[in-house]
């Protein structure tokens, strides 16, 4: 039923309209960097001593990996107040953001909506909620190991 006129929708024949891929978002990077270094020992011709350091993010790149803080609609009211903000509009079917702002596909493929995610513009729909291991930043790691 059709919110507004309460007459049957048939979803039979429906179409949207978004471009092919539009829900595609930027890709996932991360490099990631090893070096080793085998020192033999000189009693046994099996023994070695190495030495290895890891870095992880070499380029301490955020690496978001929820891209969604909230999955669901239901944090928005819908609203048949032409002015409404943080609602879902009944009569043009838009999400409006806290500022008044449409929610667009666009909007959503860079993986973060709200440039202050303390206030997010939408209840958190399409701004990320975690991030990858080292909360995105770059993480050195020195080891050494005796093999035998």
């Amino acid at each position: 039923m059709d919110s507004l006129t309460g007459d049957p929708v048939d979803f039979q024949f429906f179409t949207g309209n978004l471009a092919r891929d539009a829900g595609l978002t930027t890709p996932y990077k991360r490099f990631d960097l090893a070096i080793i270094k085998a020192i033999p020992i000189a009693h046994r011709e099996s023994w070695r001593l190495e030495l290895k350091f890891d870095v992880f993010n070499v380029f301490n790149h955020p690496l978001f990996t929820g891209y969604n803080g909230n999955d669901t609609l239901d944090a928005f009211p819908i609203s048949t107040d032409p002015s409404c903000t943080s609602c879902l509009s009944a009569i043009s079917g838009h999400f409006i953001g806290s500022g008044g702002q449409t929610l667009t596909i666009q909007d959503l493929r860079h993986g973060r909506v709200s440039s202050n995610l303390s206030k997010p513009l939408f209840n958190l729909v399409g701004d990320p909620s975690a991030t990858d291991t080292g909360a995105g930043r770059r993480v050195l790691q020195v080891g050494i190991r005796f093999k035998f």
